[in-house]
């Protein structure tokens, strides 16, 4: 009669292998024609996103213009001393100062190592910065000791009638 056949139970971790039969080591497989097509996808998007990063910079740069701003008359600063000042925006704190009788510089206050404000001592002709123990020569802003990677952002300076005027940042 009926052959009544013996009903074995299911392993569900199994049965999904016999709907979908993967073979594992072709699955992990890559060719060098996809490994190749990959590097070349990458390298190409890395590239393509650097030129974008440089043309924006270019074409910032060149339409920035800052603008002239007063900054003090030269018979209101004694040698060997500074100002401080706003420039070029509002809570861009910079400071003016007198070396000697000719001679002006001026600088962002901000230390290049992480924007903490840097403090001029006078008599060290240096500029210093509290956070990490950062230095910088007084005369062009490189600089000296501590972690400060590069110099101090530099505000140019025009001397127009016995005033002086900030037309711009050197960084």
């Amino acid at each position: 009669m009926d052959e009544v056949k013996a009903i074995q139970p299911i392993d569900e971790k199994t049965k999904w292998r016999e709907d979908f039969p993967v073979d594992e080591v072709k699955e992990h497989y890559v060719e060098r024609r996809e490994f190749t097509k990959f590097l070349l996808l990458i390298s190409g998007s890395f590239v393509v996103g650097q030129a974008y990063i440089g043309v924006r910079n270019f074409f910032r740069k060149s339409a920035q213009q800052l603008p002239i701003k007063k900054i003090a008359s030269i018979d209101s600063i004694k040698v060997n001393s500074f100002i401080s000042f706003e420039y070029p925006a509002k809570g861009d704190s910079c400071f003016l100062i007198r070396l000697t009788e000719t001679k002006f510089v001026a600088y962002s206050n901000k230390c290049t190592h992480l924007m903490c404000p840097v403090i001029p001592q006078m008599d060290k002709m240096q500029l210093y910065c509290p956070c990490h123990a950062g230095y910088f020569d007084m005369n062009n802003g490189n600089p000296l000791a501590g972690p400060p990677p590069r110099a101090l952002a530099r505000v140019k300076l025009k001397f127009l009638q016995g005033e002086i005027y900030a037309e711009g940042m050197v960084v």
